[in-house]
Protein backbone atom coordinates (compact mmCIF):
# COMPACT_ATOMS: atom_id res chain seq x y z
CA UNK A 1 0.00 0.00 0.00
CA UNK A 2 1.34 3.49 -1.06
CA UNK A 3 -0.21 6.63 0.94
CA UNK A 4 -2.28 8.68 -0.62
CA UNK A 5 -0.63 12.47 -0.42
CA UNK A 6 -3.62 14.03 0.52
CA UNK A 7 -3.89 11.90 4.01
CA UNK A 8 -0.41 13.60 5.20
CA UNK A 9 -1.93 15.94 7.69
CA UNK A 10 -1.23 19.87 7.54
CA UNK A 11 0.34 21.36 10.78
CA UNK A 12 -1.70 24.37 9.96
CA UNK A 13 -4.78 22.66 10.12
CA UNK A 14 -6.80 23.13 13.73
CA UNK A 15 -8.01 24.58 16.54
CA UNK A 16 -6.39 25.51 20.35
CA UNK A 17 -8.65 27.07 23.04
CA UNK A 18 -7.04 27.00 26.51
CA UNK A 19 -9.48 27.44 29.51
CA UNK A 20 -8.68 29.87 32.01
CA UNK A 21 -10.49 28.75 35.26
CA UNK A 22 -13.49 27.91 33.42
CA UNK A 23 -13.98 30.75 30.71
CA UNK A 24 -12.87 29.13 27.44
CA UNK A 25 -10.57 31.42 24.88
CA UNK A 26 -9.77 30.31 21.12
CA UNK A 27 -6.11 30.91 20.55
CA UNK A 28 -5.87 32.05 16.92
CA UNK A 29 -2.74 34.20 18.20
CA UNK A 30 -1.33 30.92 18.65
CA UNK A 31 1.68 30.10 16.10
CA UNK A 32 2.20 26.37 17.48
CA UNK A 33 1.85 23.90 20.36
CA UNK A 34 3.74 20.99 20.68
CA UNK A 35 2.81 18.39 23.77
CA UNK A 36 4.87 15.55 24.66
CA UNK A 37 5.11 12.50 27.59
CA UNK A 38 8.56 12.01 28.94
CA UNK A 39 8.80 8.73 30.49
CA UNK A 40 10.55 8.60 33.19
CA UNK A 41 12.98 5.08 33.61
CA UNK A 42 14.74 3.39 35.87
CA UNK A 43 17.94 0.96 34.95
CA UNK A 44 17.47 -2.20 35.25
CA UNK A 45 20.46 -4.42 35.42
CA UNK A 46 19.90 -8.47 35.13
CA UNK A 47 22.43 -11.39 36.51
CA UNK A 48 24.47 -13.30 33.28
CA UNK A 49 23.64 -9.72 31.23
CA UNK A 50 26.42 -7.35 30.11
CA UNK A 51 23.22 -4.84 29.12
CA UNK A 52 21.40 -3.06 30.95
CA UNK A 53 17.44 -2.37 30.15
CA UNK A 54 15.04 0.03 31.37
CA UNK A 55 11.34 -0.43 32.70
CA UNK A 56 8.90 3.12 32.67
CA UNK A 57 8.59 4.19 36.09
CA UNK A 58 6.33 7.76 35.75
CA UNK A 59 5.59 10.54 33.31
CA UNK A 60 5.98 13.89 32.54
CA UNK A 61 3.72 15.81 30.77
CA UNK A 62 5.57 18.94 28.84
CA UNK A 63 4.86 21.13 25.89
CA UNK A 64 5.61 24.44 24.26
CA UNK A 65 3.60 27.19 22.90
CA UNK A 66 4.53 29.90 20.65
CA UNK A 67 1.84 33.08 20.29
CA UNK A 68 1.53 36.23 19.15
CA UNK A 69 2.42 38.72 21.94
CA UNK A 70 -0.90 40.47 22.83
CA UNK A 71 -3.28 38.10 24.73
CA UNK A 72 -3.88 39.99 27.75
CA UNK A 73 -4.83 37.04 29.75
CA UNK A 74 -1.58 35.80 30.44
CA UNK A 75 -0.37 39.23 31.68
CA UNK A 76 -3.16 39.19 34.09
CA UNK A 77 -1.95 35.99 35.08
CA UNK A 78 1.40 36.50 35.86
CA UNK A 79 0.23 40.15 37.90
CA UNK A 80 -2.54 38.13 39.96
CA UNK A 81 0.03 35.96 40.85
CA UNK A 82 2.69 38.06 41.84
CA UNK A 83 -0.28 40.03 44.03
CA UNK A 84 -1.99 36.99 45.08
CA UNK A 85 -0.12 34.12 44.93
CA UNK A 86 -3.27 32.29 43.08
CA UNK A 87 -2.60 30.63 39.75
CA UNK A 88 -5.64 29.52 37.87
CA UNK A 89 -6.68 26.47 36.76
CA UNK A 90 -5.43 26.20 33.09
CA UNK A 91 -6.40 23.46 30.54
CA UNK A 92 -5.86 23.19 26.66
CA UNK A 93 -7.75 21.52 24.29
CA UNK A 94 -5.91 21.09 21.01
CA UNK A 95 -7.61 19.68 17.60
CA UNK A 96 -5.55 18.45 14.70
CA UNK A 97 -8.34 18.43 11.70
CA UNK A 98 -6.88 18.80 8.28
CA UNK A 99 -10.19 18.30 6.18
CA UNK A 100 -8.17 16.87 2.93
CA UNK A 101 -7.07 13.93 4.99
CA UNK A 102 -9.27 10.91 5.75
CA UNK A 103 -7.73 10.52 8.63
CA UNK A 104 -10.09 12.91 9.93
CA UNK A 105 -9.70 15.21 13.47
CA UNK A 106 -7.83 14.14 16.77
CA UNK A 107 -8.69 16.10 19.71
CA UNK A 108 -6.45 16.23 22.91
CA UNK A 109 -6.83 17.77 26.09
CA UNK A 110 -4.51 18.43 28.40
CA UNK A 111 -5.31 19.14 32.38
CA UNK A 112 -3.86 21.53 34.85
CA UNK A 113 -1.47 23.06 32.90
CA UNK A 114 1.19 25.58 34.06
CA UNK A 115 3.48 27.87 32.05
CA UNK A 116 7.09 28.33 32.78
CA UNK A 117 7.20 31.63 32.11
CA UNK A 118 4.95 34.37 30.88
CA UNK A 119 6.39 37.65 29.01
CA UNK A 120 5.26 41.44 30.30
CA UNK A 121 7.32 43.41 27.95
CA UNK A 122 8.84 43.48 25.16
CA UNK A 123 10.24 46.69 23.24
CA UNK A 124 13.44 46.59 20.29
CA UNK A 125 14.26 49.33 17.79
CA UNK A 126 16.50 47.55 16.05
CA UNK A 127 13.59 44.76 15.37
CA UNK A 128 11.96 44.08 12.14
CA UNK A 129 9.64 41.57 13.50
CA UNK A 130 6.02 41.19 14.64
CA UNK A 131 5.98 40.50 18.75
CA UNK A 132 5.70 37.22 19.71
CA UNK A 133 6.37 34.97 23.20
CA UNK A 134 7.36 31.25 23.97
CA UNK A 135 7.41 29.23 26.80
CA UNK A 136 7.34 26.11 28.13
CA UNK A 137 4.48 24.01 29.95
CA UNK A 138 3.64 21.37 32.01
CA UNK A 139 0.78 19.04 32.08
CA UNK A 140 -0.90 17.16 35.22
CA UNK A 141 -2.73 14.74 33.08
CA UNK A 142 -4.08 13.98 29.02
CA UNK A 143 -7.28 13.18 27.93
CA UNK A 144 -7.79 12.07 24.06
CA UNK A 145 -11.52 13.06 22.97
CA UNK A 146 -11.01 11.67 19.80
CA UNK A 147 -8.99 9.84 17.56
CA UNK A 148 -7.84 9.80 14.34
CA UNK A 149 -9.09 6.46 11.78
CA UNK A 150 -7.74 4.20 10.53
CA UNK A 151 -6.91 5.02 6.65
CA UNK A 152 -7.41 2.09 4.93
CA UNK A 153 -7.59 1.49 1.22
Amino acid sequence: MTMNQFDALSAKEGNVYFTIDGKQYEMAELISLNAFLEFETAKVATMGSRMVGEKIVGGAGTGKVKMYFHRPEFKDIAIDYIKTGKYPRIDIRAINEDKTSRAGRQVMLYKNCIFKKMMLSNIDAESNEVLTEETDFTFQSVEKLSSFKVIED
